[in-house]
């Protein structure tokens, strides 16, 4: 994966650079509206399923307006949605898999990210940004 990232073009390795900042930022939007939801509702649900909606919207507009520059649209969204799935599949997949083998979950959740970040980038520049 690692040769894969170091062969391409310096405007993609630039854009992978932001794919990968919105993603951290996201993560941080997701932990902290949950944080902030859960001290004001104390329902546990709403909190993460809110912070959940919440972080996905942001990530699509942050990727289509800053890591893709592209038109935001409902055809484009459903795109996105799509990989977010195919994402959270790989996820528990990979998660399991490597449990299986005698890997802790949060080893297995650790080793997922770059498998998942590598994929979501590929899929994004390469159809849902298209």
């Amino acid at each position: 994966m690692f040769l894969v990232l170091k062969n391409l073009m310096p405007a993609d390795f630039r854009q992978f650079i932001i794919y990968i900042s919105v993603g951290v930022a996201t993560a941080l939007i997701d932990v902290a509206s949950m944080q902030i939801v859960l001290h004001w509702s104390k329902n546990v649900f709403f909190s993460l399923t809110l912070a959940y909606i919440l972080a996905v919207a942001f990530n699509f507009y942050c990727h289509s307006k800053f890591t893709f520059a592209f038109r935001m649209s409902l055809f484009v969204f459903c795109k996105y949605i799509s990989v977010v799935f195919l994402n959270y599949i790989l996820t528990v997949c990979l998660v399991y898999l490597l449990v299986q083998i005698g890997w802790s979950v949060i080893a297995g959740k650790i080793f997922s990210l770059p498998v998942v970040a590598f994929v979501g980038f590929f899929l994004s520049k390469r159809w849902v940004y298209k």
